[in-house]
């Protein structure tokens, strides 16, 4: 089942990547297409709810915030020719 998430805006002048969410029991993998990017320029972010993937690639940055209705927790993590893979596990419901 694709999961759609909640998403926020940039108003940082950043692209937001394309991103594909496939929501299965107890997980949820968040695939994100980060082209011509390195490695090292990703970071991720993930607190409780909220999921912040960044990256740079020369003068363009990329920024994506995804709001999940649980908490999770990064159990996996691939990055092969500018796609990312994450792996999260959700650990409870977010908190109201």
């Amino acid at each position: 089942m694709k999961y759609q998430g909640r998403q926020r805006a940039s108003s940082t002048g950043q692209e937001e990547p394309g991103t594909e969410y496939i929501e299965e029991e107890s997980q949820v993998r968040v695939v994100v297409h980060l082209p011509d990017v390195s490695e090292t320029k990703i970071r991720i972010e993930l607190d409780n709810d909220v999921l912040v993937i960044s990256a740079t690639n020369g003068g363009k940055k990329y920024c994506k915030e995804i709001m999940l209705p649980w908490t999770a927790r990064v159990v996996s993590r691939k990055f092969r020719n500018g796609i990312l893979e994450l792996t999260l596990e959700r650990t409870q419901s977010a908190p109201q």
